[in-house]
């Protein structure tokens, strides 16, 4: 964890990993130069599993995080922010799962987002197999930061952290360059709460989407060299499918473009990802990626005439995506959202 002025929040962040079912662990913490109570707060801990580093100055988020991975002493690292909360579960679910998974060397999970009255928000999922890992680290960041575990040795080995050109979006750039030499997984569980706030989340935004774009726009180059898409292209790609709010340009030809190119990615990536079995089950998925993109754009005219375009070509797609985007337009909204869970234990 790296701590910069997070004193509103973090008794209760630090607190939810002590209480964590799995003991066995070191907690690193580094002080980024708080000048609020962090440090105070920070001092007044008593847990020996807790070691606290200070930085003299404010270094920023990513120097703190590369120096805490440099400082790391345990067989797995895992990553949480000094606003976030683990459930109590987190640790043993994860540590569980690698044991288990030698293949897997990055290990996310599932999320509540919640306002800062602890509000729930909705439940983030990310793609979960190491192939959807990879199809979406393409345009898109597949894990969550606060919830993924790291095999240390593949950090080692490969002589990989945290790059320091990226004051944000660094997370994203470092599991581009883990996934090149281990698999990735993320588990359906929800392992922490993720405090959305405003103006705080947001207020780098910018510069993120700008990062995100260099990093996807270098993955694509390097993973699918045959996919020669422009930079504005992939721009229009991420914005269209990953960006709620992405506008494109008006024109109907503009969104029907973009739509073929998704569906030409797919199939420059199945070239390189030859099982027919997980190829298909991710064609579905990507068509039902696309009726989500068409209807939170209203389903602007011509829409149906591409989803037969997508049947016709790709037969073994249930028709029934075809139907559900039907009852999606005329049923509006979404269902409601089941409660976060309890940070209690159960006894």
């Amino acid at each position: 964890m790296s701590a910069f002025n997070d004193a509103a929040h973090l008794s209760e962040a630090v607190q939810s990993i002590l209480d964590q079912t799995f003991a066995d662990f070191e907690f690193l913490i580094i002080d980024d130069g708080s000048t609020d109570e962090t440090q105070d707060l920070l001092r007044s801990i008593s847990d020996s599993r807790v070691r606290i580093v200070r930085n003299e100055k404010n270094l920023g988020l990513t120097r703190s995080l590369k120096r805490g991975v440099e400082l790391a002493r345990g067989c797995y690292i895992a990553r949480i922010d000094a606003d976030d909360t683990a459930f109590p579960w987190r640790l043993n679910q994860q540590v569980a799962f690698l044991e288990n998974h030698p293949e897997v060397g990055i290990l996310g999970g599932a999320c509540w987002q919640v306002d800062e009255q602890g509000r729930p928000l909705r439940l983030q999922r990310h793609p979960e197999t190491d192939l959807e890992i990879r199809w979406a680290g393409l345009l898109t960041n597949p894990f969550v930061h606060s919830t993924v575990m790291l095999r240390r040795d593949a950090l080692l080995q490969n002589k990989l952290n945290y790059d320091e050109s990226f004051s944000t979006a660094q997370d994203y750039d470092l599991w581009t360059r883990v996934l090149r030499h281990c698999q990735g997984a993320n588990l359906p569980e929800p392992l922490i709460r993720y405090l959305i706030r405003e103006g705080v989340t947001r207020q780098n935004r910018q510069q993120q989407l700008l990062n995100a774009f260099e990093i996807a726009t270098r993955t694509l180059r390097q993973e699918l060299p045959e996919f020669t898409a422009t930079a504005e292209e992939i721009r229009r790609l991420i914005d269209f499918f990953y960006l709620p709010w992405g506008k494109l340009p008006g024109e109907t030809r503009c969104w029907r473009e973009t739509v073929s190119l998704y569906w030409s990615l797919l199939d420059v990536f199945a070239t390189k990802h030859p099982n027919r079995r997980l190829i298909r089950k991710l064609r579905q998925t990507q068509a039902r990626q696309i009726l989500g993109a068409l209807r939170q754009r209203g389903f602007p005219s011509g829409w149906l005439a591409t989803v037969f375009q997508i049947l016709r070509a790709n037969p073994l797609i249930p028709v029934r995506l075809l139907s559900e985007a039907v009852v999606a337009f005329l049923i509006p909204g979404d269902a409601p959202s089941p409660s976060v869970p309890s940070f209690k234990r159960s006894k």
